[in-house]
């Protein structure tokens, strides 16, 4: 990233940690779901610099999949009982059984939408973008438990995934074409 200069007449879009900060006091500050308040001027300041960062020619896409990694760190970190035992060993847990419970989370979002359930626990979001949560917390958990560059392998499958002529409206037309 480049440093401003003291000519620079744009300021240097925030850090993702920056981002993060602000929207974590924010989201203590004001209640979910309150779009008339005036905090949400302030959210869109946030969604705003959000932008800026991630259009910022100048932000490489690895200061993103370092913040991912940042945050999978942080989630792991949060996980540590289900890890460690009670002396603090850590334990060997079931690769199979963890991508499993990953499964479990995004089945649970499917209820959710076929039933258009809320949350049990926080009845104030629908089940199915609760249960998604937990899916991301289960892989961001697992992706640093085991070492995982997730931040990157995303970045990278994207752009990968822009590449793919299976992934465009004229290949998925066709006869055997993917329909979904």
């Amino acid at each position: 990233m480049t440093e401003p200069t003291a000519t620079s007449q744009t300021p240097p879009p925030p850090t993702a940690e920056a981002i993060v900060r602000r929207l974590a006091a924010w989201s203590k500050k004001y209640p979910r779901g309150v779009t008339t308040h005036p905090a949400s001027v302030e959210i869109g300041a946030i969604e705003d610099d959000a932008v800026r960062f991630a259009d910022a020619p100048e932000t490489p896409k690895h200061y993103a999949a370092e913040s991912l990694n940042a945050l999978a760190t942080e989630i792991h970190r949060r996980n540590h009982s289900w890890w460690h035992d009670i002396h603090g060993n850590r334990l060997t847990r079931n690769r199979g059984e963890l991508l499993m419970l990953i499964v479990s989370e995004v089945s649970e979002a499917m209820e959710g939408e076929r039933k258009s359930l809320p949350d049990d626990k926080l009845p104030h979001r629908p089940m199915a973008e609760v249960e998604l949560a937990d899916a991301i917390i289960r892989i961001f958990d697992y992706a640093a438990g085991f070492g995982y560059d997730i931040g990157g392998a995303l970045f990278e499958k994207l752009a990968y995934n822009a590449t793919r002529r299976d992934h465009t409206h004229e290949a998925r037309a066709e006869a055997h074409g993917k329909k979904f």
